[in-house]
């Protein structure tokens, strides 16, 4: 595994243009960097991984990776799209520690690791992925609250600084700058009008 070390920028390189060319969402991202960085992460911890023997995440990575999921459900990724990022970083990672691995091909150790890698890397996936589906619905349900509360506000002139109110539209996606008609629909069931506000 220490053979790949010094190549994990080179790897974050090839995974980042290989996500940024199939994934066309991930080119608008406000932070490019911070998502290579983010890769470059990922490949050392699944070096560490692979190098203790480990077949789980420890705990200090499931939240940060939570935590970037519910991120990308805020700036309006879909999950889809999240999971094909993963997917399409992991094939651009293995393809290229599989180059380098096998340009050591005399040395026993390498050859061992290249075997096991495969097993390593189906296992840690399914724990990246788990986490990443995990944090993305969080998200999801962070951003739907708070697309309630603001709608209750509104609706119950709840609100003091017009300037707070407009960035916290802003931040669930609402653009309330300029004139705007309110309509509000009301079905039959109440209790319908309540899960619509958030208040089930």
């Amino acid at each position: 595994m220490e053979l790949l070390r010094p190549c994990v920028p080179a790897m974050a390189d090839a995974m980042t243009a290989a996500v940024l060319a199939q994934v066309p969402t991930y080119r608008e991202l406000p932070d490019p960097d911070s998502f290579h960085a983010g890769l470059a992460q990922t490949a050392e911890l699944f070096l560490d991984m692979a190098a203790a023997g480990a077949s789980e995440l420890p705990a200090s990575a499931r939240l940060p990776l939570r935590a970037l999921s519910a991120q990308r459900a805020a700036q309006g990724f879909a999950v889809e799209e999240v999971l094909r990022s993963l997917q399409v970083s992991t094939q651009s990672g293995w393809q290229y520690m599989a180059r380098n691995l096998a340009a050591a091909t005399g040395d026993v150790d390498n050859s061992l690791a290249m075997a096991e890698l495969p097993v390593v890397l189906v296992r840690f996936v399914a724990a990246v992925r788990f986490e990443l589906v995990e944090g993305f619905h969080a998200g999801v349900s962070q951003h739907d609250r708070r697309r309630a509360d603001l709608l209750e506000d509104l609706l119950t002139e709840s609100f003091s600084d017009e300037t707070e109110l407009l960035e916290r539209a802003r931040g669930v996606g609402v653009g309330l700058a300029g004139g705007h008609s309110l309509v509000l629909l009301i079905s039959p069931d109440p209790a319908a009008d309540l899960t619509l506000l958030g208040q089930s």
